[in-house]
C-alpha cells in the first residue's frame, strides 16, 4: 500500500501570510499566467533557516526572475497524494541571494536545513513561498515531469491537506517521541500477552 504524502512544516511557528488560490488578478498585472497563488507564503525574517518539508533529492536549485533564488525538492518513491498515486514535489522560493544551501542531486531528509528566507525575485517582502506538485520521474530522479501542467496553477496543488502538526526543524525530536511511544506500546503488549497465559 503506498504511503499517504505528509508534508512538515518548513518554517517554525508558520503563520501563512497569503493561503492556496487567491489573488489571480495581482499575478496576472505582473505576467503570471495563473488563475491564482499557486502556493502558499509563511512570514519570515531574513535569514530564517528553511527546512525541507520531506525526505528526498533536490531535482533543481538556481534562480528565476520570478522565483528569485529558490530549490525545488522530489521524493523518490511515489505517494498517495489526494488518491493520486505519483511523485511529490515541493518548491521552496525566495531564498537570499547565495542563500541556497542544497543543490542538485542532493539528498535531503525532513528537518534539513536547505536555505534561508529572503524576498529575492517577484516578492513584497521576505517570506517563503512554498508550492506543491505532483507528477512522474522520466527518466532519473532529476527529471521531474508535472501532472496537470495547465490546471491554472501551473501544475501545483493545494498542500494544505497534507501538513503534518510539526515543524520540519522538530522532526528529529518528534521521531524519536514516536519511536519511544513505539515501544513502550510493545512491551505494554507483550506483558498483557504473558498475562494471559
Amino acid at each position: 500500500m503506498t504511503e499517504k504524502l505528509e508534508l512538515w512544516f518548513p518554517i517554525k511557528n508558520a503563520f501563512i501570510t497569503q493561503g492556496w488560490g487567491v489573488n489571480g488578478g495581482w499575478y496576472r498585472s505582473k505576467g503570471i499566467n495563473i488563475v491564482g497563488h499557486n502556493g502558499i507564503d509563511f512570514i519570515a525574517w531574513h535569514g530564517q533557516p528553511v527546512h525541507a518539508a520531506h525526505d528526498g533529492i533536490v531535482t533543481f536549485s538556481g534562480i528565476d526572475k520570478f522565483f528569485g533564488e529558490y530549490i525545488e525538492i522530489s521524493t523518490t518513491e511515489r505517494k498517495n497524494i489526494g488518491g493520486v498515486i505519483a511523485y511529490a514535489k515541493t518548491v521552496y522560493v525566495h531564498f537570499y541571494k547565495s542563500g541556497r544551501l542544497k543543490f542538485t542531486g542532493d539528498r535531503v531528509k525532513v528537518g534539513d536545513v536547505i536555505g534561508y528566507a529572503d524576498s529575492t525575485g517577484l516578492s513584497t517582502g521576505t517570506h517563503l513561498h512554498f508550492g506543491l506538485k505532483r507528477g512522474e520521474l522520466v527518466s532519473s530522479p532529476l527529471d521531474f515531469m508535472t501532472m496537470d501542467p495547465n490546471n491554472g496553477y501551473l501544475g501545483a496543488i493545494d498542500p494544505t491537506p497534507f501538513w503534518t502538526k510539526y515543524a520540519a526543524e522538530d522532526a528529529e525530536k518528534v521521531t524519536g517521541i514516536m519511536n519511544k511511544m513505539i515501544e513502550l506500546l510493545k512491551s505494554v503488549i507483550g506483558l498483557l500477552t504473558l498475562q494471559k497465559k
